[in-house]
Parts: C-alpha cells; sequence; structure tokens
C-alpha cells in the first residue's frame, strides 16, 4: 500500500487544524511517524481476520484455447466471487470454476487436457487476511453502511471525537485518517475526516506510579474494584499464568500486605468518577484505592442528601419559576449552581475533564449539602408555609440539576435517583443539559460571607484544640449598618453552625483573643480560661520545629541536582507535592500560634 500517498492529506488535516489533539503535545507524535512513513504491507499470516479480495488464475499461453499454465499469474479482485467469476470469464473467455489452492488449479486444469469440451478455468482466492489495522482503519466509515450511500453514513459521517491511546497514534488513528479522506469526499470532492478531534487518555498505573504489569503483579482488574473481592481471590488472579512463575510467592506476599481485605465493592460510578476527577490532560492516573473509596462516600453524600430532602417535603416541580424566588438563601443557590454549570459545561467541552469532576463536587459536597441544606434546616422547621413550600421547590430543582450534570460521570446512580424523585416522562440520559443562567451578586455576597464566617470560627477551633461543639462568646469590632444587619439576619445559623453565643458588638478587642478578619469588620473569640496559652505555645512550638525539620530535608533532597537528574519524574512530583503540603501546614500551623502569642 502506498502509504506515503496516503499520508499527505492526512498529514494536512492536522496541520491545517481540521481534526485536533487533545492535548495538543501529541500532535508531535502524529507528524513524526506520517512524516517519515514506510510502504504498508497489508497482509498477514493469521488465522482470522477480513480474507484479501484476490482470486489468482494462471497466465495465458500462445494457444489460449489450450491449458493456461504459461506466464505471470492473473490476479482478480472483486467484492464476491460472482464478481470476480464475470472478470475472470472476459479475461479467459471461459467459463470459471473457483478452487481451494493452486496445487487444486493444476490438477482441474490436468484433468481436462485430453477433454474435448471447452475447458473450465480455476481460480484461487489469496489465503491471507488484510493487517488487522487496515479493517481498523475502515471503522469510522464502515460501520455506517459504505461503501453504499446509507442514511447513517450520510448523517454520522464525520464523526466527533476519538478517544484512544498513545500508543496507537500510528497504528489506528493515522491510518483511519489515512482511508477517511481517501474514501469519502464531500460534494466538491474535497477529502472529510473522520473525527474533528483525538483525544489521548491517560495511562491508568498502580498507586505507586508504576505501568501495570501481569509480569509484576500489580495489574487491578476493574471488575475487582465494581463488585469487590477478596484477598484469596485477589492472589489468585494475580500469580496466575505468569511469564516467570517463580515470582508467585513475591507477588502473594505483596498482594496480602497491601490488601489484606482484598477490595470492597465500590460500584461502577465511584470508579469512574474516580479516573474522570484524576484524568488531568497529559498526566497519568495513578489509582488510589483510597481514592476511590472516597468517592464512594461522595455518591453515599449525595444519596443521604436526596432522602434528607426528600424527609423535608422537596419534590421536583413543573414549572418552578427561578425568578420568583425570595428567600436570600435560595437565591444564593441558583447563583452558585448558575457558577457550577457553567464551569462544568466550559471544562467538558475543553475536554478537561478533571476540572469538570472536580467543580461538581464542590458544589455538591460543599455548596449543597454542607451549606444549602444546612442552612435550609430552619426554613424546613419553620412556620412560615410560603418560605418552606419555596425552599422545597428550589432544592428539587437543584437536586435535579445536580443528577444531569454528574450523569456523564456517576451515569447509574443518577439515573436511579431521577427515577425515584420525581415522575418524569424521559430518562435522564435523554433529558437537557443544564443551561442555567442566574445570578444575583447581592444574595451571593451576603451567604458566602456567612460560609466564611462560620467556617473561619471553625478553622480556629480546630486550630486551637477546641471541641467543635463548645460555645465561644463572638464580640463583633468595627462592623457596618450592613454587617450588624447580617449579625442580626442570621445570629440563628451562627448559633447552630458555628457555635457561637452571645454575639456582641464592641468597641475594642477583647485581650487574649482569637481574632478573625472579614470586609471591614473583626470578629474576636476571646479564649481566656478556654486555652491554656502557655501549653498552647509549647505545642505549636513543637509542630513548627517538626514541620520545619520536614521542609529543610525536602528542600535539601530536591536541591541535589543529582536526585532530580535520577529519580523518575513521578517521585520528583511527590516530592514536590510533599514540599507544598508541608508549606501550607506551617503556614496555618504560624496562624494559630500568632494567635496565642504573648
Amino acid at each position: 500500500c502506498d502509504a506515503e500517498t496516503l499520508a499527505k492529506p492526512a498529514l494536512a488535516s492536522v496541520k491545517e487544524g481540521r481534526t485536533n489533539f487533545v492535548p495538543k503535545t501529541w500532535e508531535n507524535t502524529y507528524y513524526h511517524w506520517m512524516e517519515n512513513i514506510q510502504p504498508w504491507c497489508i497482509s498477514r499470516q493469521l488465522w482470522w481476520g477480513h480474507q484479501i479480495p484476490a482470486w489468482y488464475g494462471f497466465g495465458l499461453t500462445n494457444d489460449s484455447a489450450k491449458i493456461f499454465l504459461g506466464g505471470e499469474l492473473e490476479i482478480f479482485v472483486g467484492e464476491s466471487n460472482e464478481q470476480v467469476s464475470e472478470l475472470g470469464k472476459k479475461f479467459y473467455n471461459s467459463e470459471i470454476i473457483f478452487v481451494q489452492n493452486r496445487q487444486e488449479a493444476i490438477d482441474c486444469l490436468h484433468n481436462q487436457a485430453n477433454k474435448t469440451e471447452p475447458v473450465k478455468v480455476p481460480l484461487w482466492r489469496e489465503p491471507d487476511v488484510l493487517d488487522t489495522w487496515f479493517s481498523s482503519a475502515l471503522w469510522p466509515f464502515s460501520t455506517l453502511g459504505w461503501p453504499d450511500e446509507t442514511p447513517e453514513l450520510a448523517r454520522y459521517y464525520q464523526t466527533d471525537v476519538l478517544v484512544t491511546g498513545f500508543d496507537i497514534i500510528f497504528f489506528w488513528v493515522a491510518r483511519m485518517m489515512m482511508f477517511g479522506n481517501h474514501f469519502i469526499k464531500d460534494e466538491n470532492g474535497k477529502p472529510v475526516e473522520p473525527f474533528h478531534t483525538v483525544y489521548i487518555h491517560a495511562l491508568v498505573r498502580d498507586e505507586d506510579g508504576v505501568k501495570m504489569s501481569k509480569s509484576i503483579g500489580n495489574v487491578i482488574d476493574p471488575l475487582d474494584l465494581i463488585q469487590g473481592i477478596d484477598v484469596d481471590g485477589l492472589v489468585e488472579k494475580r500469580t496466575y499464568g505468569l511469564n516467570k512463575p517463580e515470582n508467585a510467592p513475591k507477588i502473594e506476599k505483596q498482594t496480602r500486605k497491601k490488601y489484606p481485605n482484598g477490595f470492597d465493592a465500590f460500584g461502577a460510578d465511584a470508579l469512574r468518577f474516580t479516573l474522570t476527577i484524576m484524568a488531568a490532560q497529559g498526566r497519568d492516573v495513578k489509582l488510589s484505592i483510597e481514592r476511590v473509596a472516597g468517592y464512594r462516600n461522595f455518591g453515599t453524600k449525595l444519596w443521604n442528601a436526596t432522602r434528607f430532602a426528600e424527609m423535608n417535603g422537596v419534590k421536583s416541580v413543573e414549572g418552578f419559576d427561578l425568578s420568583a424566588s425570595k428567600l436570600t438563601i435560595n437565591r444564593w443557590i441558583l447563583t452558585e449552581l448558575s457558577k457550577c454549570v457553567s464551569e462544568v459545561t466550559a471544562n467538558i467541552e475543553k475536554y478537561r475533564f478533571n476540572d469538570a469532576a472536580n467543580a461538581a463536587y464542590k458544589f455538591v459536597w460543599n455548596t449543597f449539602c454542607d451549606w444549602y441544606l444546612e442552612l435550609l434546616k430552619p426554613v424546613f422547621n419553620g412556620e412560615d408555609e410560603s418560605a418552606k413550600q419555596e425552599a422545597q421547590a428550589c432544592a428539587g430543582y437543584v437536586l435535579d440539576e445536580i443528577y444531569a450534570l454528574l450523569h456523564p460521570m456517576m451515569p447509574f446512580m443518577t439515573e436511579e435517583l431521577w427515577e425515584q424523585t420525581g415522575t418524569r416522562d424521559t430518562l435522564l440520559c435523554h433529558a437537557a443539559w443544564p443551561t442555567l443562567q442566574f445570578e444575583d451578586a447581592s444574595a451571593a455576597d451576603e451567604i458566602n460571607w456567612l460560609v466564611e464566617l462560620i467556617t473561619q470560627v471553625r478553622s480556629v477551633k480546630a486550630e486551637m484544640n477546641i471541641k467543635p461543639s463548645q460555645i465561644l462568646q463572638m464580640d463583633v469590632v468595627d462592623a457596618n449598618d450592613a454587617t450588624k444587619t447580617r449579625l442580626e439576619m442570621h445570629s440563628g445559623a451562627l448559633r447552630q453552625m458555628a457555635r457561637v453565643e452571645p454575639i456582641n458588638i464592641a468597641s475594642e478587642t477583647p485581650r487574649g483573643s482569637a481574632q478573625i478578619v472579614i470586609g471591614e469588620a473583626t470578629f474576636c473569640l476571646p479564649l481566656e480560661g478556654v486555652v491554656d496559652f502557655a501549653e498552647e505555645r509549647a505545642r505549636l512550638e513543637k509542630e513548627l520545629k517538626k514541620l520545619d525539620g520536614e521542609i529543610k530535608r525536602l528542600e535539601g533532597k530536591l536541591g541535589n541536582a543529582k536526585f532530580v537528574a535520577n529519580a523518575p519524574d513521578e517521585v520528583v512530583a511527590e516530592e514536590k507535592q510533599k514540599l507544598d503540603d508541608y508549606q501550607e501546614q506551617r503556614g496555618r500551623v504560624e496562624i494559630a500560634y500568632s494567635r496565642v502569642a504573648e
């Protein structure tokens, strides 16, 4: 096959931007293969595959009415025996019969040598099959009915996004490009590429960053993470059929040590979400079992939030009027949901699936579950029926949008929740993608102020080793009228969620207090009698000394040019991440220390 000629339009498709690689750096691999291409041998001696549609017959002798054993073999190419028979009949001016191989053809002609009736010419088919990648190269259009002009071909070709691995950019991607451009043309005769985007996915490695390999016994079967497996079953899988059976005892020991209980049944959605949120462009996925367990908990969180909402009368209300929402808390959640919809959509469109998953995760876990539902409790338990009904309808609307946003990442659970929480006339997978555009800056500022204040109070308690349930006094200095109004309006939430009472407007900062600055105001938590300052200083000094030691050690390690040059990239990256984490932790401890300094 003249691959060099086929490669030219396929190269132009990428260089001229009609087909794009994501991440773009993989275009260089494509160029390397296509610009250094060699003739392509398309035959293979395999027992399976598409048998090459070529039939052989003997060349003509001078006396064409006699036997056909002279000259080069004649080759007839066709789509069927009938078509080839017609080609042979015209060439030989004789009837055609089909035999298994060359020897049968010779025997057939010898058997006819002394007979008076016209000779029947034997043809036999090429026994080789087409190269696997030749057949695969036909995939984008042969699956749609080509070479016939089918409705499917007209509608679905060009296809959209090809998702594949970097190791077959040449073996599959390039060949589909070559064949698509060669066989499919538009109304003006210009080549039509088989897809507009090629997304090169990450390689899934084990949690230490090592490529999964049967020979070293670190392969994780995704079905085992989905449905669970005990340690004996895991050992049996990892030690079966090894190239080096002598490694079995070592692999068994490592497996039993690392996974003494095997794997829990995490479910398909937890695994799918884990791979999505870890699929950063250009980076391999280190598959951590703890991360899979964590995202199973995320699914459980949403499930429980749905049940809590249902217990409080939340339901999907058809035609819910967003603009009619009066409660500040509802206008805030709709504003935050609108931001989340925009962020998830934009990142999916840019193939930044990890960022899309992160945006959805933060909104569902933090904004919706931890804050919105908590802040709605007084409304659900209150006497204002109008406010309660609005909150129930708004929460139902937000849940519906959450199910839709998460559906590409967690399809099974979201489809189930969608079915259980309303009377639907369509499956979730057929529902419209969220397009919410809602903004109330005033409501967002007010509730985000409340969230930040509660978060900061909780952080102070955690830093100072104060129990979250302990009630502290709060004195507020330099508060303007807007802040005073907010404090009065949200005093119940502050008492319940930050555990602060009483809340006083003060003229000066109390002695021995932890201070939180938000906007123009300073929020003071007097700690006299609550914290032993000397003991807390000693504890924090010890923690700072320990962190300084770790930071110095890692800075020395990363400052060693020999280590950086020789260590695997993933090891260097891991050490840098540790250094960043220790430095961030030190900053938090330093703030805590400043609060109890003499």
